[in-house]
């Protein structure tokens, strides 16, 4: 388990990035953003339970004024 999964602190990791490839990476970013459209269309094919645990549990890690800490407190 790892401090994060525990509730103990976990210290930033950064790396600088170039100037050029942060634009590069914002302009692409944005692209695939804008071009996101909503649907009502599905697909019948099966999505392994996995996918869907990991995707519900990386929705968690937002940040949120609605977070609690484990002891009930709000963080």
């Amino acid at each position: 388990m790892s401090a994060g999964e525990s509730g103990g602190f976990v210290p930033l990791e950064f790396s600088e990035i170039e100037r050029e490839e942060m634009l590069r990476r914002a302009k692409s970013f944005y692209s695939q953003m804008s071009s996101r459209r909503t649907t009502r269309h599905f697909s019948k094919k099966k999505v392994p339970r996995e996918l869907i645990e990991l995707a519900i549990r990386t929705a968690g890690t937002a940040p949120s004024g609605a977070h609690f800490l484990k002891s009930g407190r709000r963080c």
